[in-house]
Parts: structure tokens; C-alpha cells; sequence
């Protein structure tokens, strides 16, 4: 019989910097050291529980911290609520699913158990990772360690696999894989300048702007398109988090311009006649340079 995988840590990392950390300052400034005890509680439950992501439950899990610290329940959901807002985890996974996690949570983990993962791995023991919460890349394990034989990801997906209903406020229960199945072993011949902080600004930047225009997509086609199936209460949810990923895609890597961005994605919503063809983040990434092209000088769109 296989014995169980072990994901949690004994210890984790923390960097000297931390209190240099531009993020980590800006909490710290709006609530204080008790700003700093809560996040560092919190990336500490990722590391214990499933190593690299805690699956928050707001019918409980705030008031068995404020219970932990000895603090008032909403003086725990404000501070929590803030790190999600400064990009100290993420906020797609956060607001989709109640999933704290971030890409240095997830890197200084992977980091910590490739050695042992490539012993087990050779035994035939894998470590599997749910692919739609992956934030790292096929750069980001090259660079962990350039034959990650250990890792596979697994067919399913963390939202539907938790089944995350009972969370109280949660909104879509699953979602498009966020990155592809990783393909043979990829070596990294480039090295990063940028801090895990700037990293992970500029990845959430992208993730926010993306969200916020596949929520304003939705809420026009409900305007001018009320019975398309995509935008039904129970799965639009599920369509905002789908059309997200394509416009994070067309935001970071197609280097789109932002200003230009947003009066495209006014324009796909107000022409009459794009508005019926632009109906998903897929399209409006497809469609990008048409409408761009077609855009009128000068005008706003508002």
C-alpha cells in the first residue's frame, strides 16, 4: 500500500526583506503589527495544511482566527481582506473560489521539496498540482529545478474537487485550466531582475484589469442580449472566469495597449454590430486587431 503524500512543510522561508517589502509596508502602515501577525498566520495555514494554497472558509475560518489571535472578528476580515487587495495573494483565485495562495507561496514550496519530490518520483510517486490553480510557469519550475520528473498535474480542478459551495460568499466552482500541461523537461536560459513582489504586482495587475473586463462584458450582454445562455445567473459565474483568462492573455501577452484596450472593450459593447459578435474573452482577444482598426478618432465610447 502506498503510503499518503505528505504535503505540508515542518518550516517554511521568510525572507529577510520583509519589512523592507513594499506591500508588507503598506499593511503594516493601514493596520499595524497586528497588520503583519495575520499574514504571516495565514501563508503559515498554506504551508501546514496543503503546502501551497489554504482554502479559506469565511463561515468559519474568521472567527477561529480571531479566536487564534484574540482579536475582533472584523478587525481579522478587514486585515484579510487587505492582504487580497495588495496582491499579497491572489485575488482571481481569492474572489473565485476562496483560495489564498500566491506565485511566492507556490515557488518557495516547490522550492522546499524538490530534492526529496525527485527521490519519491523515481520510486514512482509523483506530486500532482490541481491546474487551475498553478500560478507558476514552465520558467518558474525550470528554474526550481530543470527536471521536474516529479511533478504532474492533475486532470481535475481544485474548485470542483472541494467542492466549494458551502463557502459562503464564493462565486464560480471551476473554471478553464490557467496553465497548459507542462511538455518534457524545459530549460530556463534567461534570469529574472524583478523581485517576487514586482513579479507578482504585475501578474495580479494583469488578473484584476481582466477580471473587472469580463464582469463588464457580462453585465452588457445581459443588457442587449438578455437570454444568451452564457450570461444565466447560475453559470455566469463560470462564463466571468472563463472569459478572464483569454483577456489576461491578451493584456500580458499580446502587450496590448491599456489605454487603447479599454475603448476597444467599450466599443465591442456599444457598436450595434460588434456587440453581438463580441461575446466572450475569446473573441475580443480574436477580434482585437478588427476592432482596433475600426475604432473611431477620437471618440471615447462612453
Amino acid at each position: 500500500m502506498a503510503r499518503p503524500e505528505i504535503k505540508s512543510l515542518k518550516y517554511f522561508p521568510l525572507d529577510v526583506g520583509i519589512f523592507e517589502d513594499k506591500k508588507i509596508r503598506l499593511l503594516r502602515g493601514q493596520h499595524g503589527a497586528d497588520g503583519v501577525e495575520i499574514y504571516i498566520r495565514l501563508i503559515r495555514q498554506c504551508y501546514r495544511e496543503n503546502g501551497y494554497y489554504l482554502i479559506w472558509e469565511p463561515n468559519e475560518d474568521y472567527a477561529l482566527l480571531a479566536d487564534d489571535t484574540g482579536y475582533s472578528e472584523d478587525k481579522v476580515r478587514l486585515i484579510v481582506s487587505s492582504c487580497v487587495e495588495r496582491s499579497l495573494f491572489n485575488d482571481t483565485l481569492f474572489r473565485m473560489g476562496n483560495v489564498l495562495t500566491s506565485r511566492g507561496i507556490q515557488r518557495r514550496y516547490f522550492e522546499a521539496i524538490s530534492k526529496s519530490k525527485i527521490k519519491a518520483a523515481a520510486q514512482g510517486r509523483h506530486t500532482t498540482i490541481p491546474k487551475d490553480i498553478c500560478l507558476l510557469t514552465d520558467e518558474d519550475f525550470s528554474e526550481i529545478n530543470k527536471t521536474v520528473v516529479w511533478l504532474k498535474f492533475a486532470d481535475h480542478n481544485l474548485f470542483s474537487e472541494n467542492n466549494l459551495s458551502k463557502s459562503g460568499n464564493n462565486h464560480s466552482k471551476s473554471g478553464n485550466n490557467t496553465v497548459k500541461e507542462r511538455k518534457g523537461n524545459k530549460n530556463n536560459t534567461s534570469c529574472r531582475n524583478s523581485s517576487d513582489a514586482e513579479i507578482d504586482d504585475v501578474r495580479t495587475e494583469f488578473e484584476k484589469n481582466a477580471f473587472l473586463a469580463a464582469e463588464y462584458i457580462a453585465k452588457q450582454i445581459r443588457k442587449h442580449t438578455p437570454n444568451h445562455p452564457q450570461v444565466r445567473e447560475e453559470i455566469k459565474d463560470k462564463s466571468i472566469l472563463s472569459w478572464s483568462k483569454d483577456i489576461e492573455k491578451l493584456l500580458r501577452i499580446d502587450k496590448v495597449d491599456f489605454d487603447d484596450f479599454k475603448r476597444v472593450l467599450r466599443y465591442s459593447q456599444t457598436d450595434p454590430f460588434w456587440q453581438k459578435n463580441i461575446m466572450s474573452g475569446r473573441k475580443l482577444r480574436e477580434q482585437y486587431g478588427q476592432l482596433l482598426a475600426k475604432l473611431p478618432p477620437e471618440d471615447d465610447n462612453e
